[in-house]
């Protein structure tokens, strides 16, 4: 290796790059493979990762999470062939090291038809990760057991807007506990959306049976469950919101669709709507 092949691989690449849309790259298994030299996509802000099945293992590794300081949206999705897919992972936080910090400025996950996606990261996430999310949707990842793992460094304290939507093996939105705590507040929560998740029995999955923990969203504005049905005695007023909060409201439910997937709400894709109109739906872009 030459001085001057050493000298550009010191240097940061991508520094400049704002958004970065990676879409039917076939036979790519990792977004980056070794260190990228410090600086390097440090301006990253939106990261869409669109058919690419051959992506293994985790999406977003600890070399590269050290480097999207300022990453805020992450859309992540499989259409074509989603049964090819083997990401088990999104984040992988196992070979961080003391204090260092990530993520602090996500803002939005979308992830759609991650057949193989088993949990959302692998590893524990360090302090200030996930600090400022404000969206969370998922779709079409069967294999999920449960969505996150709640604890005193991962609060979601900014979290505004939950979708989960077709999910067959969900059982809980939070990981198991130890029933320590009794009640857990989202305070800025105002979006639920839980729709075609056969297997959901609650919001936390506790590891003593007798152990209960109550999830309170004060902000709450828009609940919507269908086809979750060990949830049938779910009600707004569990939640103890300060607003008047609207409930199954089918209108709101297509038009959030639409801003979170980027693409026209279709009835059909759903049950609950066979019997409307295309036209029923008509809710502009």
């Amino acid at each position: 290796m030459n001085s001057t092949t050493r000298r550009i691989q010191n240097e940061p690449v991508f520094e400049s790059l704002i958004d970065l849309y990676v879409e039917r790259v076939y036979g790519l298994e990792d977004l980056c493979i070794g260190e990228l030299p410090p600086g390097s996509l440090c301006n990253l802000q939106l990261l869409n990762v669109r058919n690419c099945p051959h992506l293994v293992d985790a999406l977003l590794q600890s070399n590269l999470l050290l480097r999207l300081q300022n990453l805020e949206i992450l859309h992540c999705e499989q259409v074509e062939d989603a049964r090819g897919t083997k990401m088990e992972h999104v984040f992988r936080f196992e070979e961080l090291e003391g204090q260092q910090t990530v993520l602090t400025k996500l803002r939005e996950i979308t992830l759609c038809n991650l057949v193989s996606l088993e949990r959302i990261w692998i590893g524990y996430p360090p302090n200030g990760a996930f600090c400022n999310l404000n969206s969370l949707a998922i779709r079409g990842c069967n294999k999920l057991k449960y969505l996150l793992a709640y604890g005193a460094t991962i609060s979601f304290s900014q979290l505004e807007l939950l979708w989960v939507d077709d999910c067959s093996d969900l059982k809980s939105l939070f990981s198991p506990t130890l029933g320590q705590e009794t009640k857990v507040v989202i305070p800025k929560l105002k979006e639920m959306y839980l729709s075609s998740l056969p297997q959901l029995s609650g919001f936390f999955s506790c590891l003593y049976q007798e152990a209960t923990t109550q999830l309170l969203c004060p902000s709450l504005e828009h609940l919507y469950v269908y086809g979750c049905p060990k949830l049938s005695n779910l009600a707004a007023s569990n939640f103890h919101s300060r607003k008047e909060v609207q409930a199954n409201d089918e209108r709101h439910f297509a038009l959030i669709f639409e801003r979170l997937f980027h693409r026209q709400f279709n009835p059909e894709e759903f049950p609950q709507f066979f019997s409307k109109k295309g036209s029923d739906f008509s809710i502009g872009s």
